[in-house]
C-alpha cells in the first residue's frame, strides 16, 4: 500500500491559501500514486538488489515482497511483473534546458541563456516581451509566455527507468506545452499547477493560462484531466476542447475551441516595416491572439498581439521569412486551434516620403517637378507615374536617379499617381511607397479680345460651369501695382473706360471643388485719346451760339 502522505502545517494569515494548495497537491498525489511503477525481472534480480537500486528506503523491498505476493526473496522468475507503489521510488534530481529564450527573462535575478540549464526549484520570470522555450528531462517542451512565472516544483527521475516526476506551478500567465506521449496507466507524472488548477497530462499538446482568480485549459491534442484546487471534481479535455475554473467553483463543462481562422488569403509577401493582416469576422470570435516566429514550431516567438479586432500588426521586424500564428478567443478567455502563414518580409530599404506633388493635390499642366526625402543608406532612386493606381502601364519609368528631385514634361491634363524606390549601392531594392495621387488641371485659354468703346472697357474668357474669378487690371506688366481688382461670379467685366495708356489684364479661376488655378498670361490693352466729345459739350456748345 501506499504511504500516507504527509500533512500541510503552515501557520499565519497565508494559512487559508496555503491549506487550498495542500488539497491540490494531496489530490494530484492521490491519483499519481494510483499507477504502480511496473518492473520485469531480469536473471540474478534478488528483492534485496532491487531495493538498494529502485527504492528511496532500501529496507522497504519487504513491502514489495508482501505487495507481490514474492515466496523467495532471492530467487524471482525471470520477466516476473513487479509492482511498486510511486511514492517507494527513489528519486534522481534532474535539470531542464533552456532552448530559446527573447526579450526579458530571468531566474533567482539572473538573466536567461539559450544553451543554459536550470534546476528543480528554479522559478521563471518573464517581462512583458519576454518569451522563454525550456526543454524538460523527458524531451517534453513548453514555452512561457510574457508577463508569466512559473516555479519548476519538481523535476525528478524515478529510480532506474525513463519514467520522470515533473510537476511545474504557473503562478501566473501562459504556457504552451509540447508533452511527450505517456501510456496510460503507467508511473511517471506531469503536471501544471496554478492556484485554483491542476492539469494532468497523458502526452498532449496543450496550453494553461493563469492568475490569482481563475484558470484556464484548452487542449489541442492527447488527453488532459484538469481538476479544481477547492472542488473535488475534475473534467476529462480530450483535443479541441477547454475548460474554465473560477475561484473555488469546480471546471467548467468542457467547451469545444474555436476553428482556426482562415488565413488563405492573407498577403504572402509584407513590403511594410509594420506587418499588417487584416482577418475575415468569424462567428463566435471576441478576439485574436497572434503570434511571428520565424519557426513553424514556435519554439522562438519572436512578436505577440491580442486583439479585440481583427486586425494584426507587429512592428519592429527584420527582413526575413516568417510564419504567422493567429487563433481566436471565446467570451470566456478559452483560445482555439491555431492557423499558420508563411510570409516574407522586405521592407528595406525603406521608400522615401514623398513631398511635392502632395496627396490629392490639383496642379496646372506643364513642367512638373517631384520632390522627396533622402534615406540614409541609399544610393539611388525609381520613380513611376502613371494614369493607372496600378501602375499599368506608366506614363514615366525613370531608374537610377540621384538626388532628390526630378522634373517631367509633357503630360497631358488628367489624374495621375506617382511612386518611388529606394535602391541601395549593391542594387538592393526596396518596394516602392504609396501610391500617391494628383491631377493636372488644363491652363487657363486667353481671355477673348477686349471690348473698348468711348464709354466702356469690357473683357470677357471662357470657364466651366461653377467656377469663380479673380480679375486684376495693372499698368505694370509685372503687376507690383495694382489698378482693378474684382472677385467676380461670371467670366466678364465691364469698366469705366480708363484714361488713355497702356494696361495689363489677367484672370484666375477657382472651380467649385476649391482648385485655385493660376492666373491667365498677362494680356496688354492700349486705351487712346477719346476723340470723341462729350454729348454735353455739344449741347452747350448750341446754346451759346445765339450769343456769339
Amino acid at each position: 500500500m501506499p504511504l500516507p502522505a504527509r500533512p500541510c502545517r503552515r501557520r499565519g494569515r497565508n494559512a487559508v491559501r496555503h491549506g487550498a494548495w495542500c488539497v491540490l497537491m494531496l489530490a494530484a498525489c492521490a491519483a499519481y500514486a494510483e499507477e504502480p511503477f511496473i518492473y520485469r525481472a531480469e536473471p540474478g534480480d534478488t528483492l534485496i538488489g532491487i531495493g538498494k537500486r529502485l527504492l528511496s528506503m532500501p529496507a522497504q523491498w519487504r513491502r514489495v515482497q508482501q505487495l507481490n505476493r514474492i515466496q523467495d526473496p532471492r530467487h524471482i522468475p525471470v520477466g516476473k511483473e513487479l509492482h511498486i507503489p510511486v511514492t517507494w521510488l527513489r528519486r534522481v534530481p534532474e535539470s531542464a534546458r533552456i532552448l530559446t529564450m527573447r526579450g526579458q527573462a530571468e531566474s533567482d535575478g539572473q538573466s536567461l541563456q539559450a544553451g543554459g540549464h536550470l534546476a528543480e526549484g528554479a522559478v521563471i520570470s518573464t517581462g512583458a516581451d519576454g518569451y522563454v522555450t525550456i526543454v524538460l528531462p523527458d524531451g517534453s517542451e513548453f514555452t512561457l509566455e510574457p508577463d508569466s512565472r512559473l516555479h519548476l516544483a519538481t523535476l525528478r527521475q524515478l529510480a532506474d527507468s525513463n519514467l520522470r516526476d515533473i510537476s511545474l506551478v504557473l503562478e501566473r500567465g501562459r504556457v504552451e506545452t509540447r508533452a511527450l506521449p505517456h501510456k496510460p496507466g503507467s508511473a511517471g507524472r506531469f503536471e501544471i499547477r496554478s492556484r485554483v488548477a491542476a492539469a494532468a497530462v497523458r502526452g498532449t499538446e496543450f496550453r494553461v493560462a493563469a492568475d490569482d482568480a481563475a484558470a484556464r485549459g484548452e487542449v489541442l491534442g492527447g488527453v488532459v484531466a484538469f481538476q479544481g484546487l477547492a472542488a473535488a471534481s475534475q473534467v476529462e479535455l480530450n483535443a479541441g476542447f477547454g475548460s474554465l475554473v473560477r475561484g473555488a467553483s469546480p471546471p467548467a463543462e468542457p467547451k469545444r475551441l474555436l476553428p482556426a481562422p482562415d488565413v488563405a488569403n492573407l498577403p504572402t509577401l509584407q513590403d511594410r516595416t509594420v506587418v499588417r493582416f487584416d482577418l475575415p469576422a468569424a462567428a463566435g470570435v471576441q478576439g485574436w491572439r497572434a503570434q511571428v516566429a520565424m519557426d513553424r514550431e514556435f519554439r522562438d516567438v519572436l512578436s505577440e498581439t491580442q486583439t479585440d479586432l481583427p486586425v494584426l500588426r507587429f512592428p519592429n521586424l527584420d527582413d526575413g521569412e516568417y510564419w504567422l500564428r493567429v487563433r481566436g478567443v471565446n467570451n470566456e478567455g478559452l483560445e482555439g486551434f491555431d492557423a499558420y502563414h508563411r510570409f516574407r518580409l522586405k521592407a528595406r530599404p525603406e521608400p522615401p516620403f514623398p513631398s511635392t506633388p502632395v496627396a490629392a493635390e490639383k496642379l496646372p499642366a506643364g513642367p512638373l517637378v517631384f520632390r522627396w526625402s533622402e534615406p540614409a543608406g541609399v544610393a539611388g532612386y525609381r520613380i513611376q507615374v502613371a494614369q493607372d493606381a496600378k501602375f499599368a502601364p506608366t506614363a514615366r519609368d525613370e531608374d537610377g536617379l540621384t538626388g532628390s528631385t526630378y522634373t517631367v514634361e509633357g503630360l497631358e491634363p488628367g489624374d495621375y499617381w506617382w511612386r518611388i524606390q529606394s535602391i541601395r549601392a549593391d542594387g538592393d531594392r526596396g518596394p516602392f511607397g504609396d501610391p500617391q495621387p494628383f491631377t493636372l488641371r488644363p491652363l487657363p485659354p486667353d481671355p477673348n479680345a477686349p471690348v473698348l468703346d468711348e464709354r466702356e472697357l469690357r473683357f470677357s474668357w471662357a470657364a466651366l460651369p461653377g467656377q469663380t474669378f479673380l480679375f486684376q487690371l495693372s499698368p505694370d506688366p509685372q503687376f507690383s501695382r495694382i489698378e482693378i481688382e474684382r472677385a467676380l461670379v461670371e467670366p466678364r467685366i465691364a469698366l469705366e473706360r480708363p484714361a488713355a495708356g497702356t494696361y495689363y489684364m489677367r484672370v484666375r479661376a477657382t472651380d467649385p471643388d476649391g482648385y485655385v488655378g493660376p492666373f491667365t498670361t498677362a494680356q496688354r490693352v492700349e486705351v487712346p485719346e477719346n476723340t470723341t466729345r462729350p454729348w454735353w459739350v455739344l449741347l452747350l456748345f448750341l446754346l451759346l451760339v445765339p450769343f456769339m
